[in-house]
C-alpha cells in the first residue's frame, strides 16, 4: 500500500516479472505482466473455454519516456477475442484517449493506438493530462500494416510520469490489457509469452543515434485442468516450519525475525514498530497482532493512529479460530497468540510461499491450501493521484467518463503454482472483514515423491494489496469412513459380531485396503487375525461419491476380545498400503468391541416398525414378539442414516403393540431405528424414515456399474406399489417388474436379463404416476 503521509513513490507489483539495468533512469520505469481468469472470478482451475485478461503493465515514476509501445504474440492454445485490447487503471478499469474517447481500442490499423494482425499485437501507449501536474501525450495511431516495430511508421506515445493514471502523483502506471479464450484440452499445458515494452528516454527518434530500450517480460506456463471436488476429509500436512500456520509467541512480531527467503522471498523484514514505519510497501512480517501500537481495539475510528497507517484492520491469526471466517482477535501485548504472515504489496517477482514438499507419496491426492484476508478497506489511490484520505479526493478516469468510481484499492489475486505451471487462481480478494480459504487439489504421478509450490500474488499494485495469510497446507486427501454399526458398538456374550466400514470417496485411486486390530488401547496395531491380507475395494459409483462396504469376517463376542479395536488401512496402492506414510488411517474411525456380558441373545423381534409425518413431527409404531418382562424400548434418531442418538424410551408393558410420537419437528428427513432391550439381551428394528418435504418415494442405486443384478434402495412414505422398467439406450423396454414398497426404507434387487447386450441402460421406477429415471452401466 502507498501512502500518501509519507509520500514515498514506489511502485507496487508484486508478482510482476521486472528487469533492472545498471542506469539510473531504467529503475524508473519497471514493467511487468499477469493476467485473471475473467471465467472465475472468485476462482479457480483453469479450464478449456475459459476467458484469460492478459494484462501488461508499465509505470514511470521519474521524468519521461518517449515513443513508448508494447508488442505481444497471442499465445498457442488460445484463440484471440477480437477488439479486446483497452487500455486499464492498476485496478482493473478501461478509460478513453484523446484517439478513443471511449476506450474501446480496434483491431484494424490508423484508426488507434492498437493494431492486430495475424496473431500479433502493437499498442501506442501514452499518458492523460492531470490536475496540478502532467500533459496529454501526443498520441499516435497505429499505422496500418506496420504492425511490427518499426520507427517511424508507428512511433508511439509519451509517457509523463506525473501523467495520469497516477499513483500518489510521481508516477504513472498504465495497463494494457486484451483476452483470450483457453482451447487446450485438459491435462495440456500452454505458455503465455512475455512480449515486451520498447521506450526511448529521449526525444530521439533514429535509433542509431538513440536505440530503443527493450523491456522484456514474463513467461507464465499454464495447466489446463478440469476441477475436482474438495476433499472428503484431510490428512498430514507436509508444509515444513510450524506447519505452514507460522507457530507462536508471547512477542507481537516473530522473534528472531526469519531468516531471509524463508517466508515471503524478495520482502525485506519489517516488524510493526509504529503507526508510519511499517511494514511499509515491499515488505513483510510475522506477527500476533497487525496494530502497530499492540491495540486489541477493532471498532477504532477511521482514521486512527492504532491502524498501521491509520487505516490497517486489528486482527490476529487464523489458526484453529473457533470462527475460521471471522479467524482469532489480536493478541494482548505479552500475551501468547498465533502468528500469520502479513504482506505489504511490493515491486519485483515475489513468491508468497516458495517451497520444495518432499516425502509425498505417488498417485495421491493433495489439497494445497491457505487462508487469506484482506486488511485495509482505505487504501485506494484515485487516478489523479489522491488517496481516499486526502482532501479533494475523488474518483474519476479520462475526460470522458467523470464520475466513474475508483474501486476501495488494489485486490489481492492470487496463484497457485506446482513445478512451474500455474494450476489456480484465487481471483480478486475484495475486502470484506473476513478470512477466506483458497486452494484446489493436486495429483502426484507415478514415482512422484516431491514437488515445488508457490503462491504467487498474481495483481499490480498501487494503492491497496495488503494482506495476510495464515494456515499454508499441502496436505493429504483421505476417503471418508463410516464405522458400523457404530464407532462403539456393545454386544451380548455369545452374540454374533458383524463389523463393516462403508468407504465414501469422491476419488477412486485409493484402491487397496487392509483390516487392523489393537489389542493395547490403540497404542499399537497389527494385521487382523480374520482377515490379514490386502484386499480391493469394489467401487461403486453413486454421484458424486465412489462407495464401497467392506466387512470383517464374523466372529462370536467374549470376554478375551472385549475391548479390542478394529480400522482398516487404505493405500492407492500395494507399496502405499505398507508404507506408514503414505497409508490413510487414524484414531477417529475405529470400531471399539464393547460386551455386556449380563445379557445374552433375544429371542424377542419386531413383526412390523411404521412411521408417518404428522405437521412435521415423526408418530411411530411397531409391534413386537416374544415380548419378555421389564423390556425398555428405545427410540434412536438420525439425520444421515449413519450416526444416531437417542431420541426417548418406552417402557414395555407385555401388550406387543406400541407408539411414540416424537416432538422434534424435521424441515427434511429423519431416520428411526427401535432397540429393544432386556435384562438378558437387545434387537434393533428396521431403519426407518419421515421426510418433510414429501417425497412419496427416494431411489439409490447401490451398485452402478452393475455385473449380474442391479441392487436398489426406495425409501417409500407408506405401503404402496412400484413399477420398473429397464430400457435400453433406443427406449425399448427389456424388462418390466411390479414390486410391493413398505413404508420406510425398502431393498430391492432386479435381475439383469440373460440376454441384456450393451453397457449402457436405463431404469425408470415409477409410483402413483410419478418416475425417477437413472442411468445404469453394466460392465
Amino acid at each position: 500500500m502507498q501512502k500518501s503521509l509519507l509520500r514515498i513513490h514506489k511502485l507496487i507489483f508484486i508478482l510482476f516479472a521486472s528487469t533492472f539495468s545498471g542506469k539510473v533512469f531504467a529503475q524508473s520505469v519497471q514493467t511487468g505482466k499477469s493476467y485473471i481468469n475473467i471465467s472465475k472470478p472468485t476462482g479457480g482451475t483453469i479450464q478449456n473455454g475459459d476467458q484469460l485478461e492478459i494484462r501488461a503493465v508499465i509505470a514511470v515514476s521519474s521524468s519521461s519516456v518517449y515513443f513508448a509501445r508494447y508488442n505481444d504474440t497471442i499465445p498457442t492454445g488460445t484463440t484471440y477475442i477480437a477488439n479486446s485490447i483497452r487500455f486499464t487503471t492498476n485496478e482493473g478499469m478501461n478509460y478513453g484517449t484523446p484517439l478513443r474517447v471511449n476506450g474501446l481500442l480496434t483491431d484494424a490499423g490508423g484508426d488507434d493506438e492498437a493494431r492486430f494482425n495475424a496473431g500479433v499485437l502493437r499498442v501506442n501507449i501514452g499518458s492523460l493530462t492531470r490536475s496540478g501536474g502532467g500533459q496529454t501525450a501526443a498520441y499516435n495511431a497505429v499505422a496500418a500494416p506496420n504492425i511490427i516495430d518499426v520507427l517511424p511508421a508507428a512511433s508511439g506515445c509519451r509517457i509523463y510520469n506525473t501523467g495520469r493514471p497516477s499513483f500518489y502523483g510521481g508516477t504513472c502506471i498504465i495497463m494494457v490489457t486484451y483476452r483470450v479464450t483457453i482451447n487446450t484440452t485438459a491435462g495440456n499445458t500452454f505458455t503465455i509469452p512475455g512480449g515486451a515494452f520498447r521506450y526511448k528516454t529521449a526525444n530521439t527518434l533514429s535509433e542509431i543515434t538513440l536505440p530503443s530500450i527493450v523491456r522484456r517480460l514474463n513467461t507464465m506456463t499454464v495447466m489446463v485442468t478440469d476441477p475436482l471436488p474438495v476433499c472428503d476429509a484431510v490428512g498430514n500436512n507436509s508444509i515444513v516450519g510450524n506447519g505452514g500456520n507460522f507457530g507462536s509467541g508471547s512477542t507481537q512480531n516473530l522473534n528472531p525475525a526469519p531468516a531471509a527467503g524463508t517466508v515471503v522471498p524478495g520482502y525485506q523484514w519489517r516488524a510493526f514498530s509504529s503507526p508510519t514505519t511499517g511494514p511499509n510497501d515491499s515488505m513483510f512480517t510475522v506477527a500476533n497482532n497487525t496494530s502497530p501500537t499492540a491495540s486489541t481495539n477493532v471498532s477504532l475510528a477511521y482514521p486512527n493512529s492504532n491502524r498501521l497507517f491509520n487505516v490497517w484492520d486489528i486482527i490476529g491469526d487464523h489458526t484453529n479460530a473457533a470462527n475460521p471466517v471471522l479467524g482469532n482477535p489480536a493478541t494482548t501485548a505479552g500475551q501468547p497468540g498465533g502468528y500469520m504472515a502479513v504482506v505489504n504489496a511490493a515491486y519485483g517477482i515475489n513468491n508468497a510461499v516458495q517451497q520444495t514438499v518432499n516425502g509425498l507419496c505417488p498417485d495421491t491426492y493433495y489439497e494445497f491450501s491457505a487462508w487469506f484476508r484482506n486488511i485495509c478497506r482505505r487504501c485506494s489511490c484515485d487516478t489523479s493521484g489522491k488517496g481516499s484520505g486526502s482532501t479533494g479526493f475523488k474518483s474519476y478516469m479520462a475526460p470522458v467518463v467523470p464520475n466513474t468510481n475508483d474501486s476501495a484499492g488494489v485486490l489481492p489475486n492470487l496463484t497457485f503454482q506446482v513445478d512451474g505451471m500455474d494450476y489456480y487462481t484465487t481471483g480478486n480478494l475484495d475486502y470484506n472483514g473476513q478470512w477466506i480459504k483458497k486452494g484446489f487439489l493436486f495429483k502426484t504421478g507415478a514415482g512422484q515423491n516431491s514437488v515445488n509450490i508457490v503462491i504467487r500474488n498474481n495483481a499490480p499494485g498501487g494503492g491497496g494489496n495488503d494482506w495476510v495469510m495464515d494456515d499454508v497446507s499441502f496436505s493429504t486427501c483421505l476417503p471418508g469412513l463410516a464405522m458400523r454399526p457404530s464407532n462403539n458398538p456393545v454386544y451380548c456374550q455369545n452374540g454374533q459380531v458383524d463389523m463393516s466400514v462403508v468407504v465414501q470417496s469422491f476419488y477412486s485411486n485409493y484402491q487397496y485396503y487392509r483390516w487392523e486390530r489393537s489389542i493395547d488401547n490403540g497404542a499399537s496395531w497389527n494385521n487382523a487375525p480374520l482377515s490379514p491380507s490386502p484386499l480391493t475395494f469394489s467401487y461403486t459409483y453413486n454421484s458424486p461419491y465412489y462407495v464401497d462396504t467392506v466387512e470383517y469376517p464374523s466372529f462370536i463376542a467374549n470376554p478375551a476380545n472385549n475391548g479390542h479395536r478394529f480400522r482398516i488401512r487404505v493405500g492407492t496402492s500395494l507399496t502405499n498400503l505398507s508404507n506408514n506414510s503414505c497409508a490413510s488411517y487414524n484414531t477417529t474411525d475405529v470400531i471399539t468391541l464393547g460386551l455386556n456380558a449380563t445379557c445374552d441373545v433375544l429371542q424377542a423381534g419386531f413383526k412390523k416398525f411404521n412411521c408417518k409425518l404428522n405437521i412435521r413431527k415423526a408418530e411411530l409404531s411397531w409391534e413386537v414378539f416374544g415380548e419378555m418382562a421389564n423390556t425398555t424400548f428405545v427410540i434412536e434418531r438420525s439425520v444421515d442414516g449413519r450416526q444416531f442418538t437417542e431420541a426417548g424410551r418406552v417402557a414395555g408393558e407385555l401388550k406387543q403393540q406400541y407408539n411414540w410420537n416424537d416432538e422434534t419437528p424435521t424441515d427434511s428427513k429423519f431416520y428411526y431405528r427401535v432397540k429393544m432391550e432386556t435384562i438378558t439381551g437387545i434387537k434393533y428394528s428396521p431403519v426407518n424414515t419421515v421426510n418433510s418435504k414429501g417425497n412419496e418415494f427416494e431411489l439409490r442405486v447401490l451398485n452402478n456399474p452393475s455385473y449380474e443384478q442391479i441392487n436398489l434402495e426406495v425409501v417409500s412414505d407408506n405401503n404402496q406399489q412400484v413399477l420398473l422398467h429397464l430400457m435400453d439406450i433406443t427406449g425399448r423396454i427389456v424388462k418390466e417388474e411390479k414390486r410391493f414398497l413398505s413404508t420406510g426404507v425398502n431393498f430391492i434387487t432386479v435381475q439383469h436379463p440373460a440376454y441384456l447386450q450393451g453397457r449402457m441402460f436405463l431404469l425408470k421406477v415409477t409410483v402413483q404416476g410419478k418416475s425417477i429415471q437413472k442411468t445404469i452401466l453394466k460392465n
